[in-house]
Parts: structure tokens; sequence; C-alpha cells
């Protein structure tokens, strides 16, 4: 008999979960406030873009903050989950990821922590621009995308350009050792820039790793 999604999820205090991932549960626990954290640097809070959405922890909460929220998570087993515990009909949903051009990417995938699933080579995820939503509107764009930021955010400059939405990454700085190299050199670095380019300016950092950003060109 084949295994289904069911066979490898559990409800954990009403939330679908896989049952092998016990990292990420409890990170976010601990980190449930996150999104009402950054969302008290935004004015206007019709549209967010938020990755990856893991299992729906962040993209229900913001929910209830936002008109709309985009969410991409493109791990099957999240997304299977993220889809049960989000039927708010203002989260659109997609099983991808974000990135700079369009193509198809593989996942390295941790058991024990799927929250740190990586873009790994070529595969059959495929990856989406922000630039190419067609959005009318975005307020904020949070993302924690394990080092990819950089790219997800150069797929996104003529939307940043247009609405100067906050801006909310993963960015560990030194990033530890296991994050070196991963994307190539300097990435850290080449995100910095970019966003200084684009008129941003880091204004404050939540939990060590979570860096916000607003324009100076409102």
């Amino acid at each position: 008999m084949a295994i289904t999604a069911q066979d490898l999820v559990e409800i954990k205090e009403g939330w679908y979960w896989p049952k092998d991932d016990t990292n990420t549960w409890k990170f976010l626990l601990e980190n449930f406030d996150l999104p009402d954290k950054i969302s008290s640097y935004v004015d206007n809070k019709k549209v967010i873009v938020q990755a990856g959405g893991n299992c729906g922890m962040y993209p229900k909460q913001y929910s209830r903050i936002f008109d709309t929220v985009y969410t991409f998570e493109p791990d099957w087993l999240n997304f299977y989950c993220l889809a049960m515990n989000c039927p708010e009909e203002n989260i659109i949903k997609s099983q991808g990821c974000l990135g700079a051009e369009p193509g198809l990417v593989n996942l390295h995938i941790k058991s024990k922590s799927r929250g740190k699933s990586f873009i790994n080579g070529d595969g059959c995820y495929p990856i989406y621009l922000i630039d190419n939503l067609g959005l009318t509107a975005c307020d904020l764009i949070h993302l924690d995308i394990e080092g990819y930021e950089y790219f997800a955010l150069s797929g996104a400059v003529c939307t940043i350009k247009k609405f100067k939405p906050v801006i909310a990454i993963e960015m560990w700085d030194p990033p530890p050792s296991k994050y070196l190299n991963r994307f190539g050199d300097n990435v850290n670095q080449k995100t910095k820039d970019l966003l200084a380019s684009l008129g941003y300016t880091h204004v404050d950092t939540l939990n060590e790793s979570d860096w916000i950003y607003t324009c100076e060109q409102k």
C-alpha cells in the first residue's frame, strides 16, 4: 500500500504537522509572535508576500493582519500541512520557491527540521518571481528561505521599487559555517548591497536573525 500524506502527519495542538519534524515545531512555538512584531513596522496592511510558508503558522497569523497573504512553500509535506492548516480565503498558497529567474530546482529536505530545507541543484520544484505576480499592492515581503533571500529579492526589484514594502529577511551575520558558500561567495553582502541600492536601511533585528529593512524614499 502506498504511503500517503496522512500517514506522515499528526495533529499537534490543533495543527497538522509532519511526524518527523520536531525542531521546526519547537522553534515556531518559541517565536510565535514574530508576525506581529514584523507587522508593527508596516503602515498599510493590504498585501504581504511570505516565504517559506512551512506548515502555515506564520501565513495564518498574517491572514488576520493583512487583507491578502501570498505564501510560498515547496516541500510537498509542509505544503500539505499548510493547506490543511490555512483554509482562509485570503491566503493564496503556492507550492514552489521564490527566486531571480524561472526554472525547476531540487530541495535538500531535512526531515527532523523541515523548515531548514534548502534549494539544492536542479529538480522538479518551480521557482516563481515576485515581479511576475502582477501585484497591485505590496506592503511587506517576509522571507525565511535558508540563504536564498538574495535571489528572491533580485526577482522582486520592480515590485520593491514600485511599492517600497517593508522587507524582513533571515540574515545570519556572520553566517554559520553550514550556510557559507551554499549559494556563492558573499551572498550576505550582495543582499545588503542590493537593498542599499534600492534605498533601504536596516532598522532592527528580531530573534537574532530576522532583519527588518525600511525604505528611506517613501
